[in-house]
């Protein structure tokens, strides 16, 4: 398709093998003038690593542990769905999947219940048919890897309120996982599951969300549901993530910049903003 659309040979090229092979060949080769790596937190210090030996721009799109803070004067029925869409879709195989949902205390049960009622409707199936909404993950080892993290949460004491385990299965699904109880220094708190598992922390007001949301290593995506925009701008403006959404959690357009900081990574994909790291400003002065 690229040849068709008049590239030319060489400009793009596919490189395929395992990473062990291929990956510092790729990132520490000084034939390589520039790294855009997208992956886990740990791979990119590795990716950074390699690179550092030819001093080379790198951009970084990494993990991370997006907080969605629901505030109780909100449409909560919408702010549920969207939530469900947020840490439900592509399996939560997903970097700024939402995954740690902070409910204000007063509607954090009707939330509860509305979160499993948009949970039960999905269809777990084959990703090809088109009324399927949860496909398998990417392998039965890391379904595995998921069903670890619910065992510890449930060890922690976090409440499981929908578990989407299927007990005796072989293959790689696992369906929409739902915790409520979720304590800051649970694991499910912390650290990146990569799958379809929401963690709800009730809050008591939106300063304690905030508190909460940045209490992270990750910085990639964080929203709010309010009808507040007085809250809604006192989040913009607080919440340390690259993206924030208010009241539609994940939007995605073009012309905005996409991205990180701290463990989520650094640079800017889509926009303008994202060729800045493959450029090379050069600076002439001719006397005469």
């Amino acid at each position: 398709m690229l040849r068709e659309a008049g590239l030319p040979d060489g400009v793009f090229n596919v490189v395929v093998g395992d990473v062990e092979e291929i990956g510092d060949v790729l990132t520490g080769h000084r034939d390589v003038n520039t790294v855009s790596f997208t992956g886990s937190s740990a791979s990119g210090r590795n990716v950074m690593s390699s690179a550092s030996a030819t001093v080379k721009p790198l951009h970084l799109e990494l993990g991370g542990k997006s907080p969605l803070i629901v505030l109780a004067d909100c449409d909560i029925e919408k702010a549920a769905k969207d939530a469900a869409n947020g840490i439900f879709w592509h399996n939560g195989q997903v970097c700024t999947a939402c995954s740690r949902l902070l409910v204000e205390q007063s509607v954090v049960d009707q939330f509860i219940e509305l979160l499993q009622s948009e949970a039960a409707k999905m269809k777990i199936g084959d990703p090809m048919a088109a009324d399927t909404d949860l496909g398998p993950v990417i392998s039965v080892e890391h379904r595995q890897r998921i069903e670890g993290f619910i065992e510890r949460g449930i060890e922690a004491g976090a409440r499981l309120v929908r578990d989407g385990r299927f007990t005796g299965s072989e293959e790689a699904f696992i369906g929409p996982t739902i915790f409520t109880d979720v304590s800051p220094e649970m694991q499910l708190f912390r650290d990146e599951i990569f799958g379809p598992v929401a963690s709800i922390t009730p809050v008591d007001d939106l300063d304690e969300a905030l508190t909460l949301a940045n209490d992270s290593a990750y910085g990639l995506g964080a929203g709010i549901w309010t009808n507040s925009m007085n809250a809604a701008m006192q989040a913009v403006h607080e919440l340390q993530a690259g993206m924030v959404w208010v009241n539609g959690y994940g939007a995605e357009r073009c012309e905005m910049p996409w991205g990180g900081r701290d463990q989520s990574g650094y640079g800017r994909e889509l926009s303008p903003q994202s060729l800045e790291v493959f450029l090379n400003t050069k600076a002439v002065h001719i006397s005469r």
